[in-house]
C-alpha cells in the first residue's frame, strides 16, 4: 500500500468517525429543539389559560360593580319616591273632605306604608348579601392571581432549564466543529472547501 492509498484510507476513516459523531450530535440537538418546541407550546397554553382566567375575573368584577351601582341607583330613586308619596299624603286641601264625603270614595293613596323601619331592614339585608358576594369575588380573584403567579414562576423555571441545556449543546457542538476543523488542518485540507 503506498502513501497515497494510506492517506486516502486515513482520511476516509477520519471522515466516517466525524460523520458518526456529527450525526449523534445532530440527533441530540434535534431532540433538544423538539423538547424546546413542546415546552413553548405548553407555556403558551398555560399563559393563555391564565390570561383567560384573569379576563373572566375582571369581567365578573365589572359586572358585580355595575349591578351594585344599579342597585344603589334604584334604592335612591325608591327612597325619593317614598318620600314624595309621604309628602303628598300629608297635603290636605279644604275641599278634600267635602269631596270624599259627597262621593263616598277616598282620594288618598292607601298603598304607602309608614313602616319604613321594616323597609330599611330589608335594604340592609340586601346590602349585607351584596357585601358577602363582593368578599367572595375578591377571594376568587386573589386565588386566581396566585394561580397565575405560580404558573408564571413555573414557566420561568422551565425557560431557565431550556436555556441552560441549550447552552450546553451549543458549547458541545462548537467544540465538535472546532475539533473537525483542526482535524482537517492536520490533514492539510481546507475545511471551508
Amino acid at each position: 500500500m503506498n502513501s497515497t492509498e494510506s492517506f486516502a484510507a486515513f482520511k476516509a476513516a477520519l471522515t466516517a468517525e466525524h460523520e458518526a459523531e456529527d450525526a449523534t450530535k445532530t440527533g441530540e440537538y434535534a431532540t433538544l429543539m423538539f423538547s424546546l418546541l413542546k415546552l413553548k407550546e405548553v407555556n403558551r397554553g398555560v399563559i393563555t389559560r391564565a390570561l383567560d382566567a384573569q379576563e373572566a375575573c375582571t369581567k365578573e368584577k365589572e359586572r358585580a360593580e355595575r349591578l351594585h351601582l344599579r342597585l344603589e341607583n334604584l334604592l335612591y330613586k325608591r327612597s325619593h319616591l317614598l318620600n314624595d308619596i309621604a309628602q303628598s299624603l300629608d297635603v290636605s286641601t279644604p275641599c278634600t273632605d267635602a269631596i270624599q264625603t259627597e262621593t263616598g270614595k277616598s282620594l288618598s293613596a292607601k298603598t304607602f306604608t309608614k313602616d319604613l323601619k321594616v323597609k330599611h331592614e330589608q335594604v340592609l339585608k340586601l346590602l349585607q348579601r351584596e357585601q358577602v358576594d363582593r368578599r367572595t369575588d375578591k377571594e376568587v380573584l386573589a386565588q386566581r392571581r396566585k394561580e397565575l403567579e405560580l404558573q408564571l414562576a413555573e414557566l420561568d423555571t422551565k425557560r431557565r432549564f431550556v436555556d441552560e441545556e441549550m447552552q450546553k449543546y451549543i458549547v458541545q457542538l462548537s467544540e465538535s466543529v472546532e475539533a473537525a476543523a483542526r482535524g482537517f488542518q492536520v490533514l492539510g485540507a481546507d475545511p471551508a472547501a
